[in-house]
C-alpha cells in the first residue's frame, strides 16, 4: 500500500503539472500588439565574444543597419580570453572593442566585466545583449525603444533561427525554440506572469542592472538574472516583434554539450532559488512566483516521469502489477494527444513552411534525448566548467532576411 500510495503521488504530481503547463500555453495563441514610439531611448550593446571571428563581423555590421538613430545607440564587445582576432574583426566592423583576460570563464563574468565599461562610457537608458553568432533585425531597437517607452524593464526578444534546416539537429532545435516562444514565453506576457531571458535577444534597463547588480555568473546566466530580477520586482517581458537570429547546433553531440550546459546550469539556479520562491509565493500568494517556481522544478519533474514511468514498464516486463488507487492512462494519452496538436497549431500559427513539418517528425527525438542529459546535468551539476560552443555559420543579415 505505501508503494502503491507513493506512485499514486507521483501520478497527481505530473499530471497536475501537465495540465497546468496545457492551460497556461492555450494562451499563446492571443495576438500581440505593439505600438511605435518616437526614438528616445539610448542603447548600449553589448556582446560577449569568445574566440569569433568568423561570425562577429556579421553582427556588428548587422546592428549599424539598424532602423533607429545612430546617436542612441553603440556597440560594445568583450573580446573575452579571445586566442584569435575577434577582437581586431569587430573593431574594424566599427565596435568599441575591450579585451578582457581573466581567469574566470564564462559569458556571465565577461558580461559582469563588460557593462562596467559600458557605464564608464556614459549614460544610456538599457543594455541589449547579443551572443557573436547573431544578426539583428533592423527594428529590433526600435520595437525596444516601445516596449521601454511603455514602462517594461527586463524584455526578452524573439530569438529565431538562422539557420533552421541545415540538419535534423538544427530544425528540431529551431522547431523547440519555436515552441517555447508561442507557448511559453507569450501566454505568460498575457497572463500577467514573467517570462524567462534566453540568454541573447535581451534588453534590460540600466537602472535595473544597476539596482540589482550582475550577479549571474552560472552556467545559465539568463536564467539566474531572471530569477533574480523577478524576485526584486521585475518579471521578464516578451516582445514577439524584436527578432534576433541565433545559430542553432548541426551536429548532435555539439548540442548534446551545449543543452549539457544549460540543463547543469538550471540546477544550480533551482537549488539555489527554487526555495525563496516557494516563500515568496506563501507570503504573498501571487501566481507569478508559484508559475516562476513551476520553471525551476521543470526539469526535477521530468527526470521524476521518466523514473515512474520507467518503473511501470519494468515492473510490467516482469510480471509485477503495480497497481495504484486511480488509474491516468486516459488522462495521460490525452496530455500527449493535446501537447501534439499544440505543436502543429504552432507552426500553422506562425506560418512556417512544409519543411517544418517534416522536420517535426523528428522533434520527439529530440524531446526524449533531453531526459540522458538532464539525468546525466543531475548528478555533474556541481561541474560549472564553461563549454564553449563553435560557430561556424558565417552569413550576412540579407542573406537570412532573403530566405526566411
Amino acid at each position: 500500500m505505501e508503494i502503491s500510495f507513493l506512485f499514486y503521488v507521483v501520478q497527481v504530481a505530473i499530471i497536475l503539472f501537465g495540465l497546468y503547463q496545457l492551460v497556461i500555453s492555450i494562451f499563446g495563441f492571443t495576438p500581440y500588439r505593439l505600438e511605435d514610439r518616437l526614438p528616445r531611448n539610448r542603447f548600449a550593446v553589448l556582446i560577449a565574444a569568445h574566440n569569433e571571428e568568423m561570425v562577429i563581423s556579421n553582427l556588428v555590421k548587422s546592428l549599424l543597419k539598424s532602423n533607429y538613430p545612430r546617436h542612441l545607440f553603440d556597440v560594445f564587445v568583450v573580446a573575452d580570453n579571445c586566442t584569435d582576432s575577434t577582437a581586431k574583426v569587430a573593431e574594424q566592423a566599427g565596435a568599441i572593442v575591450h579585451v578582457r583576460s581573466h581567469h574566470d570563464r564564462g559569458k556571465g563574468y565577461a558580461i559582469q566585466w563588460g557593462l562596467q565599461k559600458v557605464y564608464q562610457a556614459g549614460h544610456y537608458d538599457a543594455v541589449c545583449f547579443f551572443d557573436a553568432d547573431n544578426l539583428v533585425h533592423p527594428d529590433f531597437l526600435a520595437h525596444m525603444n516601445s516596449e521601454l517607452t511603455l514602462g517594461r524593464k527586463v524584455i526578452q526578444g524573439y530569438v529565431e533561427s538562422k539557420n533552421p534546416y541545415d540538419t535534423w539537429v538544427s530544425a528540431t532545435f529551431t522547431i523547440a525554440f519555436w515552441l517555447m516562444h508561442r507557448l511559453f514565453q507569450r501566454p505568460r506576457i498575457h497572463l500577467g506572469l514573467s517570462g524567462a531571458l534566453a540568454g541573447t535577444g535581451m534588453c534590460i534597463s540600466t537602472g535595473v542592472l544597476q539596482g540589482i547588480g550582475w550577479r549571474a555568473t552560472s552556467l545559465t546566466e539568463d536564467m539566474e538574472f531572471s530569477a533574480l530580477a523577478l524576485l526584486a520586482g521585475y518579471p521578464t517581458h516578451f516582445s514577439p516583434p524584436a527578432i534576433v537570429y541565433d545559430e542553432k547546433a548541426t551536429g548532435f553531440w555539439q548540442s548534446v554539450r551545449q543543452r549539457l550546459r544549460w540543463a547543469r546550469g538550471k540546477f544550480d539556479v533551482a537549488f539555489n532559488l527554487a526555495p525563496e520562491f516557494a516563500r515568496k509565493f506563501v507570503r504573498t500568494r501571487k501566481l507569478v512566483y508559484f508559475d516562476f517556481l513551476m520553471l525551476l522544478l521543470g526539469p526535477f519533474i521530468l527526470l521524476l516521469s521518466f523514473i515512474y514511468f520507467s518503473t511501470l514498464m519494468i515492473g510490467s516486463y516482469f510480471d509485477f502489477a503495480l497497481t495504484t488507487p486511480l488509474s491516468f492512462t486516459h488522462l495521460m494519452s490525452f496530455l500527449a494527444f493535446s501537447q501534439y496538436l499544440l505543436s502543429v497549431a504552432v507552426l500553422a500559427a506562425d506560418r512556417r513552411s512544409w519543411t517544418a513539418y517534416l522536420w517535426s517528425v523528428l522533434y520527439p527525438v529530440f524531446i526524449y534525448t533531453w531526459v540522458p542529459i538532464t539525468l546525466w546535468a543531475l548528478f555533474t551539476c556541481k561541474n560549472k566548467k564553461w563549454s564553449h560552443t563553435l560557430h561556424r555559420r558565417s552569413v550576412s543579415l540579407e542573406e537570412v532576411l532573403k530566405s526566411a
